[in-house]
């Protein structure tokens, strides 16, 4: 006999076979390990479930402040690039044709041929025969020689002196309104000041 006590021995064997107390499950060894593996599994796949939905959420707040910060950066860089345009010179004045003014129409400046200027400002004839050239929508004219073409029109009217329904008359003589033609001429130069008039005639000399 080894000396053991039988009793001891029974009451242990009792102990490791009874059920854990409460009714909750007692794990061995492995058991324990699978279940602590499972739930680290669990833990991280919900801790990168919150990290998307907070990147998600982040995003949604700093996405209108890059874009309105991307607005802000193209909208000065427009302007800039605005500011880098021709620089203009006035051009204004008065039309008249055989001494009256001309109550409509426009006046255009188209550039010599084999300047390096393509703009070809352009301003409306209002009611007093006054006019004033834009340029990109800007008033004045790039510096340079220009050619001046004039149109100024009025209603068909028919024998009893109503308007007709037809293509309205030129009221100024072809030559002015034809660029290659005209013998109207302007060198716009800073130097150079407003007004700029144009006395038309209906006969035209020869």
């Amino acid at each position: 006999m080894s000396g053991r006590n039988p009793e001891a021995d029974s009451t242990q064997r009792l102990k490791m076979r009874s059920p854990a107390p409460n009714g909750q499950k007692k794990f061995g060894p492995h058991e324990h390990r699978r279940y602590t593996v499972e739930a680290s599994a669990r833990s991280s796949s919900f801790r990168g479930h919150h990290s998307v939905i907070s990147s998600f959420r982040l995003s949604r707040r700093i996405f209108p402040a890059v874009m309105a910060s991307w607005t802000l950066v193209v909208s000065m860089m427009l302007a800039g690039c605005a500011d880098d345009g021709p620089k203009l010179v006035p051009v204004a004045g008065r039309v008249t044709l055989d001494g009256q003014p001309l109550s409509n129409g426009s006046v255009t400046l188209r550039p010599e041929a084999g300047d390096s200027n393509w703009e070809q400002p352009t301003g409306s004839i209002d009611a007093d025969g006054k006019y004033v050239v834009y340029t990109q929508r800007k008033p004045g004219a790039p510096p340079g020689k220009y050619r001046v073409v004039i149109f100024a029109t009025a209603a068909t009217k028919d024998a009893s002196g109503a308007a007709h329904p037809g293509l309205p008359k030129s009221i100024v003589p072809a030559i002015f309104s034809d660029p290659k033609q005209t013998p109207l001429e302007i060198v716009v130069d800073p130097a150079r000041k407003p007004p700029f008039d144009w006395e038309l005639v209906t006969h035209v000399p020869q």
